[in-house]
């Protein structure tokens, strides 16, 4: 008999100390993590901002680059104390003409790795950038992935921050959406600046590939106002990553103390038989016993894990 239906019997339930009216499962139940401050578990956030060095970031006075630099300073202040931030910048090489092209659309350089972007090194960075090239987003994304192999468990979060089109036919939303594929858990946010309606277009669907957000901005109130929103998100989601972490731990921890107790006692019981206590066709019922709750605890936990990642999930897609 199993009166609670968490598949281990009353009788064994009762002899190791478990309320065989009360569910393991029930007992471990995790709560929701929605609208969490659980700050249990130190999960890192990994921020890498890709900025758009191209030749038309020069446009304007002051230009795009001098604003979006402002911007990228800003946004370092909130995020440096709690964020490990870096810098990848692409067409930074070349020129804007013809000539260049060829080796500006091969150019794309992470000028500060991850965790080394903050606000003593940020206006030394900064400086080195220039408006410059043509535009490989699409070889930016895809050097991008390299910065964060073995953060897979972390929460790591790409900000794309551009002017216009891809003008080197490296395939952006494609690279965006192998990212997306991958297991390196990365969400790419899309900003574009003084954009045209067919660079929206573009920078949409680069975001919707990459499983994060696309806004436009046409000035520097407005660009602070993106990378604050980013920045606020960013904080969300990491706290939704700690909630789940720590639950998932949690439940994991709580489950496997019944079915370990469970197994143990299985084993002593089945040792009995070799002692000629136990008849042949109660070991092999034990047999039948333990391989049906080694496989309940490996969906069991599956499935909980499954429920909070898609949680994750939602609150990714409500942000």
């Amino acid at each position: 008999m199993d009166s609670d239906a968490d598949g281990y019997p009353d009788f064994i339930e009762s002899e190791i100390g478990l309320n065989p009216l009360i569910s393991e499962y029930t007992q471990c139940k995790i709560s929701d993590c929605q609208d969490s401050d659980n700050e249990q578990t130190k999960t890192t956030h990994n921020v890498l901002i890709i900025l758009d060095s191209s030749g038309s970031m020069g446009l304007g006075n002051p230009t795009r680059l001098e604003i979006a630099k402002q911007a990228i300073k800003k946004y370092i202040s909130m995020a440096s104390t709690n964020t490990n931030v870096g810098l990848m910048v692409y067409g930074q090489k070349g020129s804007n003409t013809a000539s260049g092209k060829l080796i500006s659309c091969a150019s794309a350089e992470t000028i500060s790795p991850l965790g080394t972007l903050n606000s003593l090194s940020v206006d030394s960075v900064l400086s080195s950038v220039n408006p410059v090239g043509w535009t490989p987003m699409g070889l930016a994304i895809q050097q991008a992935a390299q910065l964060f192999e073995g953060k897979n468990s972390e929460n790591n979060e790409i900000i794309l921050l551009s002017d216009g089109e891809e003008t080197c036919n490296t395939n952006p939303t494609q690279k965006a959406n192998d990212l997306k594929m991958s297991s390196l858990n990365i969400r790419i946010n899309v900003i574009g600046f003084a954009v045209d309606s067919s660079a929206q277009t573009q920078l949409n669907q680069i975001s919707t590939s990459g499983g994060g957000t696309f806004s436009t901005a046409n000035n520097l109130t407005e660009l602070d106002q993106k990378f604050n929103d980013l920045y606020k998100n960013g904080q969300n989601l990491l706290l939704q990553f700690k909630c789940n972490s720590a639950n998932t731990d949690s439940f994991r921890a709580c489950y496997n103390v019944a079915f370990q107790k469970n197994m143990d006692w299985i084993r002593k019981r089945k040792l009995m038989f070799y002692e000629k206590t136990i008849s042949q066709d109660e070991y092999n019922k034990l047999e039948e016993l333990s391989a049906k709750l080694y496989a309940q605890q490996k969906e069991v936990t599956n499935t909980e894990t499954q429920k909070l990642i898609n949680q994750y999930k939602q609150k990714q897609d409500q942000l």
